[in-house]
């Protein structure tokens, strides 16, 4: 049993945060003083509605959006899932068929991305997978030739959840308007989303510690998450730019544009509210922070383990991500004794641990789907005095593997 007593040095932020203080008390008076439905018409059912719509232009404005642009949902894999099966449904309900469109994609995207294509390739329709480099970014020669007049939707991941790196996203949309814009393209036979591909991003990874600002990224839908950046858990958003056509994933009960059922959690949304506008307010000195202790890690990485490699580029990555894998080493094993030694980090996304496969996305990277890594990912509190005790505690136990 764990004992609540021993010291734990918690790594593995980007699986999830602790719900920050501030955002505990501003939920606080929705649990029981605030609690109505907030659909209700009487006095308390306006309060709840109050704050639920306060909450989203609080979201809206940071993001640079417009309120009506931004859909409350369970999690980023709901949103995931409501962005592409929307933009697929609501195409084959106008046209009647979907046959012979296409998807363009990585082979390193979310688990819960990866589930909806195959869903879309029962449906008759192509998904081609756009090369990437051994640093983990797309290859953007690629993914222009992949383009053409039966591309449907693109979705690519802005930051990956296990290496951190960074695609460029405002370059990939720049090549999209570029390429269908040209007469050698030309546009498609149908009016859809002016001609051109809807692109998707999950930024469930990016907000915490990038801008995301749909329109500067360029692009059309945007899954984010509040448990990734001191938000509670149950509670995430899709961006859907103006003018995107979706259909809904549940029915009945519906309320914001008639695309999503259920009773509105007031005390998460307002959570995730205020989690959002703290890192307005502090995300520069929190980037700043996690940056220094990233390259504290990566020289003591060097230093003790110098055949270690750093999975994905060093360059294009968030702050707080370290990969790495080392050369004959049985990593589940490594994990387990960290665990045990009071280190908590992971060994592949956390959607993906409890499946024993190893990772995909570090086997892209490699060619090598049999390639582990062990993911340390930091967090606002994060130490130099942690990395020492995670590195020594490394080379104790790796000593003994060898």
């Amino acid at each position: 049993m764990f004992s609540q007593n021993a010291k734990r040095l918690y790594l593995d932020y980007a699986a999830s945060t602790p719900v920050a203080h501030e955002v505990l008390d501003a939920m606080q008076p929705f649990w029981r003083e605030h609690f109505s439905h907030a659909s209700s018409t009487h006095t308390e059912g306006r309060r709840a509605h109050e704050a639920t719509a306060h909450a989203r232009d609080a979201i809206a404005r940071y993001l640079q959006v417009r309120s009506s642009e931004l859909l409350f949902t369970s999690g980023s894999t709901e949103s995931n899932a409501l962005a592409i099966r929307g933009v697929v449904e609501a195409y084959e309900h106008e046209r009647g068929t979907v046959q012979g469109l296409e998807c363009i994609t990585t082979a390193i995207e979310h688990a819960s991305v990866r589930a909806a294509h195959d869903w879309m390739e029962e449906k008759g329709m192509r998904v081609r997978t756009v090369a990437i480099d051994t640093d983990g970014l797309v290859n953007l020669t690629h993914f222009e030739t992949l383009l053409s007049a039966q591309t449907l939707l693109v979705s690519i991941g802005y930051v990956n959840a296990e290496i951190g790196v960074i695609q460029p996203l405002h370059t990939i949309a720049h090549i999209i308007k570029k390429n269908f814009r040209s007469k050698d393209l030309g546009l498609r036979t149908y009016d859809w989303n002016n001609g051109m591909p809807v692109f998707h991003t999950d930024a469930t990874q990016a907000l915490l510690t990038l801008s995301c600002q749909p329109q500067s990224l360029g692009v059309d839908l945007m899954s984010i998450d509040a448990h990734k950046v001191y938000g509670p858990k149950g509670i995430g958003a899709l961006y859907v730019r103006h003018g995107v056509e979706l259909a809904p994933l549940f029915f009945g009960g519906m309320s914001h544009k008639e695309m999503r059922g259920g009773t509105p959690p007031t005390p998460l949304i307002v959570g995730f509210q205020k989690a959002v506008e703290i890192i307005g307010e502090r995300q520069a000195r929190d980037v700043e922070h996690m940056q220094k202790i990233q390259e504290y890690f990566f020289m003591r990485l060097s230093e003790v383990f110098p055949d270690s490699c750093i999975n994905g580029s060093e360059e294009e990555r968030v702050v707080n991500n370290i990969s790495v894998s080392f050369p004959d080493a049985d990593h589940s094993l490594l994990h387990i004794h960290l665990d045990a030694k009071g280190v908590a980090c992971s060994t592949a996304s956390a959607c993906l641990s409890q499946g024993g496969e190893g990772s995909y996305v570090i086997g892209a990277l490699t060619k090598n789907k049999h390639t582990e890594a062990l993911r340390f990912s930091l967090g606002r509190d994060t130490q130099k005095e942690d990395v020492d005790y995670v590195i020594d505690t490394l080379t104790r136990l790796y000593v003994q593997q060898s």
